[in-house]
């Protein structure tokens, strides 16, 4: 069986005659003739009926060619997918991140459309504690999530693969009193007017700020915008912090009036590290392997 066979019997099932079939598809009637007997002898099936008043298919002939005619339908499909003359089907992908890593994961999506024209992409962000939620539903395709190794003990139906290790730095304003310092300690922290991004990881940093100080932080508000909190440093009502590989990047590195401060270190403090998850789905996996590669290579920069 071939594609010019089945192009042979659908349309002799349309013009109901062998001379006419040969003159449409620009061959002879021998070899419209000898293409359906061919067929038929491979398939031990008899798919059309000869007489007079011309060719008619037969019962299982009819089956033949109603498939025949979704094989062609196919055959046009790959061709135009692979000419690319005509828009091919899209892919939807649902992407969970965290706040921070816009810039780096935006880079990486352009690059795989670049690569992968048909795809369409929904970003959705939020903390940690939501993006959990949603991959226990299985209602994101890659997620991009900071968490402690633990992530792992987790029943999820992803493939979890670390990035990057991470460790606490803040954000100040270049005209704050902390900025001249070297080194941040909590000291120097707790009494400072914070904007917290409302995560469970950074909120627990903060609570283990306040253990070491014993003293309550100031905190000036906790938000789910995390553009409110760079707002709040950029005019020097706030500082923040957050881990590294979501403060140290170009989104926010490179605005004159902000700077990175690295603090104290703790061993006693969990830092979060940056995993990517995919889904186990197989259709998905040369994707997420492309996707995997950008963004590991933009956020290493």
């Amino acid at each position: 069986m071939n594609f010019e066979q089945l192009e042979i019997i659908t349309t002799l099932s349309e013009e109901k005659s062998f001379s006419k079939t040969a003159n449409k598809l620009h061959l002879t009637t021998s070899a419209i003739s000898q293409a359906v007997s061919s067929l038929e002898n491979e398939l031990k099936i008899k798919i059309f009926e000869r007489s007079k008043q011309g060719s008619f298919p037969t019962i299982q002939g009819q089956y033949i060619i109603r498939n025949a005619y979704m094989i062609l339908e196919r055959k046009k499909d790959i061709y135009a997918y692979c000419d690319k003359k005509f828009q091919s089907p899209k892919v939807k992908l649902r992407i969970g991140c965290i706040p921070g890593i816009n810039s780096p994961l935006i880079k990486s999506l352009q690059k795989l459309k670049n690569e992968y024209p048909f795809i369409e992409s929904t970003i959705i962000e939020q903390n940690t504690e939501e993006l959990l939620i949603l991959l226990q539903q299985e209602k994101l395709d890659f997620v991009l999530i900071a968490f402690s190794d633990n992530i792992k003990n987790h029943n999820l139906n992803y493939e979890i693969t670390k990035i990057i290790d991470g460790e606490f730095y803040f954000l100040v304003n270049q005209n704050s009193p902390i900025a001249s310092f070297d080194i941040l300690d909590y000291e120097n922290i707790i009494n400072q007017p914070l904007a917290i991004y409302n995560d469970k990881f950074l909120l627990n940093y903060l609570s283990h700020i306040e253990n070491e100080t014993q003293k309550s932080a100031n905190v000036l508000f906790q938000t789910n915008n995390f553009s409110s909190i760079i707002n709040s440093v950029e005019q020097n009502m706030a500082i923040s912090f957050g881990p590294s590989y979501a403060i140290m990047n170009d989104s926010y590195d490179k605005r004159n009036n902000i700077k990175t401060m690295k603090v104290v270190n703790d061993n006693n403090t969990l830092s979060p590290a940056l995993w990517f998850l995919k889904i186990k789905n197989k259709s998905l996996n040369e994707i997420g392997e492309e996707l995997f590669k950008n963004f590991n290579e933009e956020i290493k920069q």
